[in-house]
């Protein structure tokens, strides 16, 4: 990392140690119940993670991840106990 931003980062992190110094716990828990408060709010929204498929690659897709079933055992090829 270039030294200038080393030392900036540093700079960073000791002035916000400094200014949070005096927080107190019940400081800290109002903004932990506010953070949690926004986390619940936002949650309904739909993550979306990649790309949208089309719907071709998407039955491409489920094609080739489906499970092997040549040699899955079927209950009535189970032994009987």
């Amino acid at each position: 990392m270039p030294l200038d931003l080393k030392a900036l980062g540093k700079e960073y992190v000791k002035g916000e140690f400094r200014r949070h110094k005096t927080f107190g716990t019940d400081k800290v828990q109002s903004v932990l119940w506010q953070q949690a408060k926004e986390n619940r709010q936002n949650s309904t929204e739909k993550a979306y993670f990649g790309t949208i498929l089309p719907e071709e690659k998407q039955e491409l897709m489920q094609e080739a991840t489906k499970p092997n079933s040549q040699f899955g055992i079927t209950d009535s090829m189970k032994p009987k106990i």
